[in-house]
């Protein structure tokens, strides 16, 4: 038996043996609460799970010592936008015009070389923060988009769950949007044929694509409503950024304010294009909105928390961007948790974030801790089995219980033993990255 005290590395080879990982504490959102924890991996399944007299002696097995760690499933990213992992975060601007402004200035400034080289570092910074599924925003041709987040590099297989191809079309130009999301359709379906009939297919997993398609409504300010209605009815995963800002909420109540200003003086949409809604935009909405991810949800009242509980939608919340445009938290949370609405984590863009050296929603649940907005295996929920749930994937997959595992991490945390909850509460108080110990598959 090889004993190590080492953490693997995600570039090297996923173990391809039997593995027993020894750790001060092993933890899931389903139950699974260990201190000490070992867990016994064969070839990317969990064998077993539980404390180490439980597991026992695996003679056969490599041997992983991991002092002052606690183990957790790997995380999903349910909200990101990797194409703008390229040029660093900008500076935070409360007005909203001024910054989405900026942000129009950089994708137009980007080539289509530009965005493949942002998207595989995307890719990159978001497995460093222990990521193995993402609903990722693409604004790109949905092909290339499935290829860049699906490339293989080295022992790593690429990233789960649904590429999100964003749609824009208000006044006139909803019927490009519309004929777009009829082609999304198209190539979903030969995906999914694809995958059913090779098993080596590089975007397939167990005869079922490893990356969805979906499509998103890029928000109620730049898609009218017979395009949220034709992506309601095309049976594709959908998001949606929704009540996101003040100035959102003003120009779509009123026809007013600096969205106005900037649909009309910058980008040069007519003064009869200008969407209105005369109302709150999940209340217009929330007939388009059944089972959608609805990101952001900045600008809410308790109702509309209601409303989104009544049509089984999936809240995104993002709370670092939530503070990037100088709003408190817990935000939106503390009703949503009322409601009983689903909640899952997004990082939205790198613009916003203030980790350079990683993409990962274990940071905007350090964030939501300190505000104590949820207790821990609550936030860990968010982080994984909801967002898992959210994007369509198998909620298993990010749990520790025996079975295939789309990975393990292992987090250090500080202080004497303690219980694998309070380990996590420990993680969540820290500012320690995540390290691979079952690498993603």
């Amino acid at each position: 038996m090889r004993v190590s005290t080492d953490v693997p590395n995600a570039s090297e080879p996923a173990p391809t043996g039997r593995t027993v990982v020894l750790a001060d504490g092993a933890v899931d959102a389903m139950g699974t609460s260990y201190a000490p924890g070992a867990l016994l991996v064969d070839n990317h399944r969990i064998v077993a799970v539980g404390s180490p007299a439980n597991i026992g002696s695996v003679d056969d097995a490599t041997r992983i010592e991991l002092p002052g760690h606690v183990l957790l499933p790997g995380l999903v990213n349910a909200h990101s936008h990797l194409d703008l992992s390229g040029d660093g975060p900008m500076p935070p601007d409360t007005n909203f015009r001024r910054w989405l402004a900026g942000v129009r200035q950089r994708r137009q400034a980007s080539t289509a070389t530009k965005r493949v080289a942002a998207t595989q570092q995307g890719v990159r910074l978001a497995r460093a923060g222990g990521t193995v599924a993402v609903g990722d925003i693409v604004g790109q041709d949905a092909e290339d988009a499935l290829g860049v987040l699906m490339t293989r590099c080295g022992a790593d297989p690429g990233l789960r769950g649904v590429a999100f191809v964003e749609l824009f079309g208000i006044g006139k130009q909803q019927q490009l949007a519309i004929e777009h999301i009829d082609r999304l359709v198209q190539q979903s379906s030969k995906l999914a044929q694809t995958a059913a009939g090779q098993s080596r297919c590089p975007h397939a997993s167990n005869g079922h694509p490893r990356m969805q398609l979906g499509c998103s409504p890029h928000a109620p300010y730049s898609c009218g409503i017979d395009v949220y209605a034709a992506a309601s009815a095309c049976g594709l995963p959908i998001a949606t950024h929704l009540a996101e800002s003040a100035s959102e909420l003003e120009l779509l109540q009123h026809g007013t304010g600096p969205m106005r200003d900037l649909l009309v003086e910058d980008i040069g949409l007519p003064e009869a294009a200008v969407p209105t809604l005369l109302s709150h935009p999940v209340q217009a909405l929330a007939h388009t909105l059944h089972g959608a991810l609805c990101v952001h949800l900045n600008c809410i009242e308790p109702s509309h928390a209601d409303m989104l509980a009544s049509i089984d939608a999936v809240a995104c919340v993002c709370p670092r961007a939530t503070v990037y445009f100088g709003r408190a938290l817990p935000g939106p949370v503390a009703m949503l948790r009322e409601a009983g609405v689903r909640i899952a984590l997004g990082t939205d863009a790198m613009l916003c974030l203030d980790t350079p050296n990683r993409i990962s929603v274990l940071d905007e649940m350090r964030l939501l801790s300190q505000c104590n907005a949820a207790p821990a295996l609550e936030l860990l929920a968010m982080a994984t089995i909801n967002g898992a749930e959210a994007l369509g994937l198998d909620p298993s997959l990010v749990d520790l219980r025996p079975g295939p595992t789309a990975g393990v991490i292992a987090l250090p945390f500080e202080g004497p033993s303690c219980s694998a909850s309070t380990a996590m509460e420990r993680v969540l108080a820290s500012c320690s990255a995540p390290t691979w110990v079952v690498p993603p598959t």
